[in-house]
């Protein structure tokens, strides 16, 4: 074969392949390599880097961070919003964005369920259940409520200890349809800098 024929047809596969070469499909999966598998996908239970790497991926928080920015800063993510902070630093109130749904499942009954405050209630006192164990429930320290619901828990044995009205973080927090409220113990709780 001559040196030509072999550069036209080097050419014409080039050419064939070139819309493989086009921009990606958005549809396609992306495959990513952990050297050691996920231990879990409980925000509350997890505390190695693959899980919790997953976790930041299929969770959605208040905030999260632009990591675009220089310097990086946190934004909206579920909040409608940054939060309202009064009371010199001490209550914070976040609303959040409607029309964001969980994922379809047995346990809202073929129902659609929006997310709603008293859902973040829900997950902040998960990390103080006494049968959790969460690793990372210090995050949350200095909001008002959660250590009088963790000692409430360990009495009881359950997450929550009872009626709403008697949750100890029910009294501490409003969390009503989008808006959630609740108190730190006092300035330097600062959420903005990266934790309670």
């Amino acid at each position: 074969m001559s040196r030509s024929v072999r550069w036209f047809a080097a050419l014409a596969w080039l050419w064939a392949a070139l819309p493989a070469f086009g921009a990606a499909d958005p549809a396609k999966v992306l495959h990513f390599y952990f050297p050691v598998a996920e231990t879990g996908f409980d925000p509350a239970r997890v505390s190695d880097v693959y899980s919790s790497t997953i976790n930041e991926a299929i969770f959605e928080r208040l905030l999260t961070y632009d990591y675009l920015a220089r310097p990086a800063k946190l934004v909206p993510m579920v909040a409608e919003a940054m939060p309202k902070v009064e009371d010199d630093g001490r209550t914070w109130t976040f609303r959040i964005k409607p029309g964001i749904y969980f994922a379809d499942d047995p346990a809202f009954d073929g129902n659609k369920r929006e997310l709603v405050a008293e859902d973040f209630v829900y997950s902040f006192e998960r990390f103080f259940d006494p049968k959790i164990r969460s690793p990372y429930a210090f995050m949350l320290d200095g909001i008002v409520g959660l250590d009088e619901a963790q000692k409430q828990a360990e009495k009881t044995g359950r997450q929550g200890g009872g009626a709403a009205g008697a949750r100890p973080l029910h009294a501490a927090h409003q969390a009503q349809g989008d808006r959630l409220q609740f108190r730190v113990q006092d300035r330097a709780h600062d959420l903005r800098r990266g934790g309670a």
